[in-house]
């Protein structure tokens, strides 16, 4: 077993939510996020890291839906 510096489901998901909070990532990269995420990398270990920082990822979600100005 590998050591981390957090839980398996934290350590993971917490990097992916800060490339989509980065607005200086490219597209590519935030859209490696999402996938990553919505494919839930871990599984039900991914879940309690999204639950957690649910708010977080719904307010990146939002600014991304907002059109391009």
């Amino acid at each position: 077993m590998m050591a981390t510096s957090g839980p398996p489901s934290t350590s993971s998901f917490l990097p992916l939510l800060e490339t989509l909070e980065d607005s200086t990532a490219g597209q590519s990269e935030h859209t490696d996020a999402y996938l990553t995420i919505a494919n839930g990398e871990e599984g039900r270990q991914f879940l309690p890291a999204v639950e957690n920082n649910f708010s977080r990822l719904g307010k990146v979600i939002l600014v991304s839906l907002q059109p391009i100005r």
